[in-house]
């Protein structure tokens, strides 16, 4: 009874702990095993195995007392884990209602696309007019091949597409996609850039102050984000006219000075 438990908690864990997982069914699928873990509660097929062994072995008063003990533990299991995903359950699920028609498979499709009345997070489209226009047009923008065909990259193509006058047309609705996209759904992230400070200020590096930390936690986690690897990172121009002796009397915001690696 317990092993499919924990392999369905498992599944849901590892969908948690993907970086592109679309938020909608993040929260759809922690419904779905809240529900689940419902009808494990009340199975009448556990209940009615249970009679069985019990008519079973009437006459053995020992087993009888195991058999209870089990049950009440089993019991007590499923009720500690349903409250325990009763307290992750999103208190209001109908804000991410509607994430999943930002993909770009869905925001293109003629038959799929949502109506602009039904998009997520209403209160930011009635921030600006021009939104609903840029919404119709866009399934009629003709964009290059290249542009990403997953969600947040997709929008962010968006915004940085332009016409043939530099115009950008569609800037302020890819600023609202990727607003909504911005949402938090889960800590795993959040619990990711711990274990990579803790990889990076290790106890040979315990003199590594914030500042330095801080840039090297941005550097790894932009390399992530774009799936890239350092070995193939390209330094600009600017950079090499930084790289130079005054780049260690630079000072932060809070006027401390950057340290040097050791």
């Amino acid at each position: 009874m317990v092993a499919p438990v924990i392999q369905e908690f498992e599944k849901v864990n590892a969908f948690f702990q993907a970086s592109k997982a679309d938020p909608e069914k993040m929260v759809s699928e922690l419904d779905v095993h809240y529900k689940t873990l419902k009808q494990r509660l009340y199975d009448t097929r556990f209940q009615s195995e249970l009679l069985r062994c019990k008519r079973e072995n009437a006459g053995n008063p020992q087993f009888m007392v195991s058999v209870e003990l089990l049950l009440e533990r089993c019991m007590q299991f499923l009720m500690e884990l349903l409250i325990q995903v009763e307290k992750r359950l999103p208190s209001s699920k109908q804000i991410f209602q509607g994430l999943s028609g930002l993909h770009p498979n869905v925001v293109l499709s003629q038959m799929s696309r949502l109506p602009f009345s039904q998009l997520p997070f209403q209160h930011l489209l009635s921030r600006n007019p021009d939104l609903e226009s840029q919404y119709r047009k866009l399934i009629c923008q003709i964009f290059p091949d290249g542009l990403p065909k997953e969600t947040a990259p997709f929008w962010l193509g968006i915004r940085n597409f332009e016409t043939v006058d530099s115009c950008k047309p569609y800037k302020e609705l890819a600023h609202y996609a990727l607003a909504c996209l911005a949402t938090p759904v889960s800590n795993a992230i959040v619990e990711r850039m711990f274990s990579h400070v803790t990889c990076v200020k290790t106890k040979f590096r315990n003199r590594l102050k914030l500042p330095m930390l801080e840039a090297i936690l941005r550097v790894r986690h932009c390399l992530i984000m774009k799936g890239e690897c350092c070995k193939k990172f390209d330094v600009t121009q600017r950079m090499f006219e930084n790289f130079n002796s005054r780049m260690y009397d630079l000072e932060n915001e809070d006027g401390n000075k950057f340290e040097l690696l050791d």
